[in-house]
């Protein structure tokens, strides 16, 4: 290996270069993702880019929007919050779902939420 290559191995293993987290976290399975979330009003701040579709059956992920935080603790189960910091994740809705991460789709019933 070259003198180079070495450097920027040992610069990324002690955390000097910088890392993009968002990067990690959208490639996360949308089958997984629950709990508080906060709409996101400017796109590049935002964990996850969605689009919100108008039919369940084309959509990745089934959101059933929970009343009480505490009970948003399966997958497509979100409780929205207006502070940023008590989220666990935030998403920013877009109307193109070219450029989204995944589509969802608002349930009024709790059994339907999540994946198939």
């Amino acid at each position: 290996m070259s003198i180079g290559v070495i450097w920027l191995l040992a610069q990324w293993c002690t955390g000097l270069l910088p890392v993009d987290q968002n990067l990690a976290k959208r490639q996360a399975d949308p089958c997984s993702i629950f709990g508080v979330v906060y709409l996101e009003p400017v796109k590049k701040r935002a964990d996850y880019i969605v689009y919100e579709e108008k039919t369940e059956a084309f959509a990745d992920l089934r959101v059933f929007r929970e009343e009480n935080r505490l009970l948003a603790d399966d997958t497509g189960l979100w409780y929205f919050t207006d502070k940023r910091d008590f989220a666990d994740f935030t998403i920013f809705v877009q109307n193109q779902p070219s450029n989204a991460d995944f589509t969802i789709y608002y349930t009024d019933v709790i059994s339907y939420a999540g994946c198939d």
